[in-house]
Protein backbone atom coordinates (compact mmCIF):
# COMPACT_ATOMS: atom_id res chain seq x y z
CA UNK A 1 0.00 0.00 0.00
CA UNK A 2 1.30 3.47 -0.90
CA UNK A 3 2.49 5.44 2.12
CA UNK A 4 1.05 8.88 2.84
CA UNK A 5 3.62 11.47 3.92
CA UNK A 6 2.66 14.84 5.38
CA UNK A 7 5.36 17.45 4.77
CA UNK A 8 5.49 20.08 7.50
CA UNK A 9 7.90 22.34 5.66
CA UNK A 10 8.53 25.89 4.49
CA UNK A 11 6.99 27.01 1.20
CA UNK A 12 9.40 29.83 0.40
CA UNK A 13 13.15 30.14 0.08
CA UNK A 14 12.64 33.13 2.41
CA UNK A 15 9.17 33.86 3.77
CA UNK A 16 10.02 37.57 3.96
CA UNK A 17 10.74 37.54 0.22
CA UNK A 18 8.24 35.28 -1.55
CA UNK A 19 9.36 36.84 -4.83
CA UNK A 20 12.60 34.84 -4.47
CA UNK A 21 10.65 31.67 -5.15
CA UNK A 22 9.98 28.39 -3.42
CA UNK A 23 12.08 26.18 -1.19
CA UNK A 24 13.81 23.13 -2.58
CA UNK A 25 11.34 20.60 -1.17
CA UNK A 26 8.99 20.67 -4.17
CA UNK A 27 11.70 19.16 -6.38
CA UNK A 28 13.64 17.57 -3.51
CA UNK A 29 12.21 15.20 -0.93
CA UNK A 30 8.58 15.78 -1.88
CA UNK A 31 9.13 15.64 -5.63
CA UNK A 32 11.23 12.50 -5.27
CA UNK A 33 8.49 10.76 -3.27
CA UNK A 34 5.98 11.34 -6.04
CA UNK A 35 8.15 10.75 -9.13
CA UNK A 36 9.66 7.56 -7.69
CA UNK A 37 6.22 6.12 -6.95
CA UNK A 38 7.15 5.60 -3.29
CA UNK A 39 4.22 7.45 -1.80
CA UNK A 40 1.65 10.24 -1.83
CA UNK A 41 2.39 13.71 -0.46
CA UNK A 42 0.32 16.30 1.38
CA UNK A 43 1.56 19.67 2.54
CA UNK A 44 1.47 21.83 5.64
CA UNK A 45 3.35 25.05 4.83
CA UNK A 46 3.97 26.49 8.28
CA UNK A 47 5.67 29.68 7.03
CA UNK A 48 2.66 30.50 4.86
CA UNK A 49 0.32 29.68 7.77
CA UNK A 50 2.21 32.04 10.07
CA UNK A 51 1.99 34.84 7.51
CA UNK A 52 -1.64 34.44 6.52
CA UNK A 53 -3.10 33.43 9.89
CA UNK A 54 -0.91 35.14 12.50
CA UNK A 55 -3.70 35.10 15.09
CA UNK A 56 -4.10 31.31 14.94
CA UNK A 57 -2.03 28.58 16.63
CA UNK A 58 0.20 26.83 14.10
CA UNK A 59 0.77 23.93 16.50
CA UNK A 60 -2.94 23.24 16.95
CA UNK A 61 -3.46 23.54 13.21
CA UNK A 62 -0.82 20.90 12.47
CA UNK A 63 -2.24 18.50 15.06
CA UNK A 64 -5.74 18.96 13.62
CA UNK A 65 -4.40 18.31 10.12
CA UNK A 66 -2.83 15.05 11.32
CA UNK A 67 -6.02 13.97 13.06
CA UNK A 68 -8.05 14.59 9.92
CA UNK A 69 -5.71 13.26 7.23
CA UNK A 70 -4.05 10.45 9.23
CA UNK A 71 -0.71 10.35 7.38
CA UNK A 72 1.61 7.38 7.77
CA UNK A 73 4.47 9.71 8.74
CA UNK A 74 5.55 13.34 8.89
CA UNK A 75 8.69 14.83 7.40
CA UNK A 76 9.40 18.12 9.15
CA UNK A 77 11.83 21.02 8.77
CA UNK A 78 12.68 23.88 11.10
CA UNK A 79 13.63 27.47 10.21
CA UNK A 80 16.20 28.49 12.82
CA UNK A 81 15.72 32.20 12.10
CA UNK A 82 12.01 31.91 13.03
CA UNK A 83 12.84 31.04 16.62
CA UNK A 84 9.61 30.60 18.57
CA UNK A 85 7.60 31.28 15.42
CA UNK A 86 7.92 27.64 14.45
CA UNK A 87 6.02 24.47 15.14
CA UNK A 88 7.28 23.48 18.59
CA UNK A 89 9.35 20.31 18.98
CA UNK A 90 6.88 19.23 21.68
CA UNK A 91 4.09 19.32 19.10
CA UNK A 92 5.91 16.73 17.04
CA UNK A 93 6.37 14.71 20.23
CA UNK A 94 2.61 14.80 20.80
CA UNK A 95 1.97 13.68 17.22
CA UNK A 96 4.46 10.84 17.56
CA UNK A 97 3.38 9.64 21.00
CA UNK A 98 -0.35 10.38 21.12
CA UNK A 99 -1.36 10.11 17.47
CA UNK A 100 1.17 7.32 16.82
CA UNK A 101 2.49 8.99 13.67
CA UNK A 102 6.28 8.73 13.26
CA UNK A 103 8.13 11.99 12.65
CA UNK A 104 11.40 12.49 10.77
CA UNK A 105 13.10 15.87 11.19
CA UNK A 106 15.00 16.81 8.01
CA UNK A 107 18.20 18.88 8.33
CA UNK A 108 19.86 20.20 5.18
CA UNK A 109 23.02 21.41 6.95
CA UNK A 110 25.52 20.00 9.43
CA UNK A 111 26.72 23.30 10.94
CA UNK A 112 27.00 23.33 14.76
CA UNK A 113 23.93 25.52 15.33
CA UNK A 114 21.81 23.29 13.08
CA UNK A 115 22.94 20.18 14.94
CA UNK A 116 22.17 21.93 18.24
CA UNK A 117 18.57 22.35 17.13
CA UNK A 118 18.45 18.74 15.95
CA UNK A 119 19.45 17.74 19.48
CA UNK A 120 16.54 19.78 20.84
CA UNK A 121 14.24 17.82 18.52
CA UNK A 122 15.77 14.44 19.34
CA UNK A 123 13.48 13.59 22.31
CA UNK A 124 10.39 14.50 20.28
CA UNK A 125 10.98 12.86 16.88
CA UNK A 126 11.48 9.36 15.59
CA UNK A 127 14.66 10.27 13.70
CA UNK A 128 16.86 13.19 12.68
CA UNK A 129 17.88 12.99 9.02
CA UNK A 130 21.09 14.64 7.79
CA UNK A 131 21.85 14.78 4.08
CA UNK A 132 24.93 16.84 3.26
CA UNK A 133 27.79 15.16 5.13
CA UNK A 134 28.72 11.71 6.30
CA UNK A 135 30.33 12.64 9.61
CA UNK A 136 30.36 16.42 10.22
CA UNK A 137 27.14 16.35 12.26
CA UNK A 138 28.60 13.58 14.44
CA UNK A 139 31.16 16.06 15.81
CA UNK A 140 28.38 18.07 17.45
CA UNK A 141 25.43 15.71 17.98
CA UNK A 142 24.55 14.80 21.56
CA UNK A 143 22.01 12.23 20.36
CA UNK A 144 23.72 10.46 17.42
CA UNK A 145 21.62 7.37 18.09
CA UNK A 146 18.62 9.35 16.79
CA UNK A 147 20.41 10.35 13.59
CA UNK A 148 20.69 8.84 10.13
CA UNK A 149 22.53 10.10 7.06
CA UNK A 150 20.83 9.62 3.68
CA UNK A 151 21.77 10.97 0.27
CA UNK A 152 19.53 13.89 -0.64
CA UNK A 153 16.90 12.84 -3.22
CA UNK A 154 15.77 14.78 -6.27
CA UNK A 155 12.77 14.67 -8.57
CA UNK A 156 13.92 12.65 -11.57
CA UNK A 157 10.87 13.84 -13.51
CA UNK A 158 12.39 17.34 -13.48
CA UNK A 159 16.11 16.60 -13.57
CA UNK A 160 16.64 14.19 -16.44
CA UNK A 161 18.47 13.72 -19.71
CA UNK A 162 17.83 11.76 -22.87
CA UNK A 163 21.50 11.94 -23.87
CA UNK A 164 20.49 13.76 -27.06
CA UNK A 165 20.56 17.35 -25.77
CA UNK A 166 22.54 19.88 -27.82
CA UNK A 167 24.76 20.90 -24.87
CA UNK A 168 25.23 24.34 -26.40
CA UNK A 169 26.66 25.76 -23.14
CA UNK A 170 30.26 24.48 -22.93
CA UNK A 171 30.78 25.57 -19.30
CA UNK A 172 28.37 26.80 -16.64
CA UNK A 173 28.19 27.71 -12.97
CA UNK A 174 24.55 27.70 -11.92
CA UNK A 175 24.81 28.99 -8.38
CA UNK A 176 25.60 32.27 -6.70
CA UNK A 177 28.91 33.92 -5.89
CA UNK A 178 27.36 36.77 -3.88
CA UNK A 179 28.60 36.51 -0.32
CA UNK A 180 30.74 33.51 -1.30
CA UNK A 181 34.27 34.90 -1.56
CA UNK A 182 35.95 31.66 -2.63
CA UNK A 183 33.52 31.21 -5.51
CA UNK A 184 33.83 34.83 -6.60
CA UNK A 185 37.64 34.65 -6.63
CA UNK A 186 37.72 31.38 -8.56
CA UNK A 187 35.20 32.56 -11.16
CA UNK A 188 37.04 35.86 -11.48
CA UNK A 189 40.27 33.91 -11.98
CA UNK A 190 38.68 32.01 -14.86
CA UNK A 191 37.43 35.19 -16.51
CA UNK A 192 40.86 36.71 -16.11
CA UNK A 193 42.34 33.76 -17.98
CA UNK A 194 39.86 34.14 -20.81
CA UNK A 195 37.61 31.22 -19.81
CA UNK A 196 33.95 31.96 -20.44
CA UNK A 197 31.50 30.68 -17.84
CA UNK A 198 27.73 30.99 -18.18
CA UNK A 199 26.42 32.03 -14.75
CA UNK A 200 22.90 32.35 -13.37
CA UNK A 201 23.83 34.23 -10.16
CA UNK A 202 21.47 32.23 -7.95
CA UNK A 203 17.76 32.02 -7.32
CA UNK A 204 17.54 35.23 -5.29
CA UNK A 205 19.08 37.35 -8.03
CA UNK A 206 17.61 36.04 -11.26
CA UNK A 207 14.32 34.55 -9.98
CA UNK A 208 15.00 31.43 -12.05
CA UNK A 209 12.43 28.73 -11.38
CA UNK A 210 13.21 25.01 -11.11
CA UNK A 211 12.20 24.21 -14.70
CA UNK A 212 14.43 26.92 -16.16
CA UNK A 213 17.29 25.90 -13.88
CA UNK A 214 16.96 22.26 -14.95
CA UNK A 215 16.86 23.37 -18.59
CA UNK A 216 20.17 25.21 -18.13
CA UNK A 217 21.76 22.06 -16.72
CA UNK A 218 20.46 20.09 -19.72
CA UNK A 219 22.17 22.61 -22.02
CA UNK A 220 25.50 22.43 -20.14
CA UNK A 221 28.27 20.15 -21.34
CA UNK A 222 30.32 20.81 -18.18
CA UNK A 223 29.12 22.51 -15.01
CA UNK A 224 31.26 23.67 -12.09
CA UNK A 225 30.41 23.16 -8.44
CA UNK A 226 32.19 24.20 -5.25
CA UNK A 227 31.92 21.93 -2.21
CA UNK A 228 33.18 24.22 0.55
CA UNK A 229 30.97 25.18 3.47
CA UNK A 230 33.89 27.31 4.71
CA UNK A 231 34.82 25.19 7.74
CA UNK A 232 33.94 21.81 6.22
CA UNK A 233 33.12 20.16 2.89
CA UNK A 234 29.64 19.01 1.99
CA UNK A 235 27.71 17.19 -0.71
CA UNK A 236 25.45 19.82 -2.26
CA UNK A 237 22.17 19.30 -4.03
CA UNK A 238 23.72 20.71 -7.20
CA UNK A 239 25.90 17.60 -7.47
CA UNK A 240 22.78 15.45 -7.79
CA UNK A 241 20.89 17.92 -10.01
CA UNK A 242 23.81 18.26 -12.44
CA UNK A 243 24.43 14.54 -12.71
CA UNK A 244 20.73 13.70 -13.16
CA UNK A 245 20.52 16.32 -15.91
CA UNK A 246 23.41 14.81 -17.86
CA UNK A 247 25.96 17.60 -17.37
CA UNK A 248 29.51 16.57 -16.57
CA UNK A 249 30.20 17.64 -13.00
CA UNK A 250 33.51 19.43 -12.45
CA UNK A 251 33.74 19.88 -8.69
CA UNK A 252 36.31 21.03 -6.16
CA UNK A 253 37.93 17.96 -4.59
CA UNK A 254 36.39 16.84 -1.29
CA UNK A 255 35.74 13.75 0.79
CA UNK A 256 31.94 13.83 0.55
CA UNK A 257 31.08 13.57 -3.14
CA UNK A 258 33.31 10.50 -3.47
CA UNK A 259 30.89 8.70 -1.13
CA UNK A 260 28.40 8.89 -4.01
CA UNK A 261 30.38 9.29 -7.25
CA UNK A 262 33.68 7.81 -8.43
CA UNK A 263 36.30 10.40 -9.45
CA UNK A 264 37.14 10.53 -13.17
CA UNK A 265 34.49 7.91 -13.88
CA UNK A 266 31.27 9.63 -12.72
CA UNK A 267 32.59 13.19 -12.22
CA UNK A 268 35.88 15.12 -12.34
CA UNK A 269 37.42 16.71 -9.21
CA UNK A 270 39.67 19.75 -9.39
CA UNK A 271 42.00 21.67 -7.08
CA UNK A 272 40.72 25.27 -6.92
CA UNK A 273 42.98 28.30 -7.46
CA UNK A 274 41.56 29.83 -4.25
CA UNK A 275 40.33 27.89 -1.25
CA UNK A 276 39.52 28.34 2.42
CA UNK A 277 42.51 27.60 4.64
CA UNK A 278 40.82 28.56 7.89
CA UNK A 279 37.69 30.22 9.16
CA UNK A 280 37.46 33.47 7.22
CA UNK A 281 40.78 33.00 5.44
CA UNK A 282 41.38 32.16 1.80
CA UNK A 283 44.72 31.00 0.46
CA UNK A 284 46.21 30.36 -2.95
CA UNK A 285 45.71 26.85 -4.27
CA UNK A 286 46.49 25.24 -7.61
CA UNK A 287 46.53 27.83 -10.39
CA UNK A 288 46.60 25.34 -13.27
CA UNK A 289 44.47 22.29 -12.42
CA UNK A 290 41.04 23.82 -13.01
CA UNK A 291 42.11 25.58 -16.22
CA UNK A 292 43.66 22.42 -17.65
CA UNK A 293 40.58 20.32 -16.90
CA UNK A 294 38.20 22.88 -18.39
CA UNK A 295 40.25 23.06 -21.59
CA UNK A 296 40.49 19.28 -21.80
CA UNK A 297 36.85 18.33 -21.22
CA UNK A 298 35.24 21.19 -23.17
CA UNK A 299 37.64 20.28 -26.00
CA UNK A 300 36.70 16.60 -25.79
CA UNK A 301 32.89 16.70 -25.58
CA UNK A 302 32.38 12.96 -26.15
CA UNK A 303 34.61 12.16 -23.17
CA UNK A 304 32.68 14.68 -21.06
CA UNK A 305 29.36 13.18 -22.18
CA UNK A 306 30.50 9.66 -21.26
CA UNK A 307 31.52 10.73 -17.74
CA UNK A 308 28.19 12.55 -17.43
CA UNK A 309 26.29 9.46 -18.59
CA UNK A 310 27.90 7.28 -15.93
CA UNK A 311 27.30 9.94 -13.29
CA UNK A 312 23.65 10.14 -14.30
CA UNK A 313 23.20 6.38 -14.01
CA UNK A 314 24.75 6.35 -10.54
CA UNK A 315 22.74 9.29 -9.21
CA UNK A 316 19.44 8.07 -10.62
CA UNK A 317 20.00 4.79 -8.82
CA UNK A 318 21.10 6.34 -5.52
CA UNK A 319 19.15 9.61 -5.38
CA UNK A 320 16.06 9.17 -7.54
CA UNK A 321 13.93 8.72 -4.43
CA UNK A 322 13.41 4.99 -4.13
CA UNK A 323 16.45 4.31 -1.94
CA UNK A 324 15.89 7.39 0.23
CA UNK A 325 12.25 6.60 0.97
CA UNK A 326 12.77 2.85 1.33
CA UNK A 327 15.43 3.52 3.96
CA UNK A 328 13.49 6.29 5.72
CA UNK A 329 10.25 4.29 5.91
CA UNK A 330 12.27 1.48 7.47
CA UNK A 331 14.01 3.83 9.94
CA UNK A 332 10.72 5.26 11.24
CA UNK A 333 9.17 1.81 11.60
CA UNK A 334 6.92 1.61 8.56
CA UNK A 335 8.71 -1.45 7.20
CA UNK A 336 10.12 -2.13 3.77
CA UNK A 337 8.26 -0.43 0.94
CA UNK A 338 8.51 -0.66 -2.83
CA UNK A 339 7.64 1.76 -5.59
CA UNK A 340 4.24 1.41 -7.24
Amino acid sequence: MMKKVLFSVEKYLDAAHPEWGGAVHDYGVMGSLISSGMGAASLFYYDEFLQTKPEEDVNAALVKRCEQSKPDMILATWIIQNGERNVKPETYGHIRDELKIPVAAYWSESAPDVVRHADIFAPHVTANVFIETKDEWRKHAKHPEKCVRLFEPRDAALFNSTGQEARDIPLSFLGTSFGRLDRALNLGFLRGRGIGVVETYGQKVNRMGPADYAAMLKRSLVTINFSSAVTFQHLTGRVIEAAMSGAMLLESANGETVELLEPFRDFVPFQPPFDWVGSGQIGLGNADDLIQKIIHYTGHPEEAREIARRGQEKVLRECGGEKFWTRLFDVVGLGKCVAV
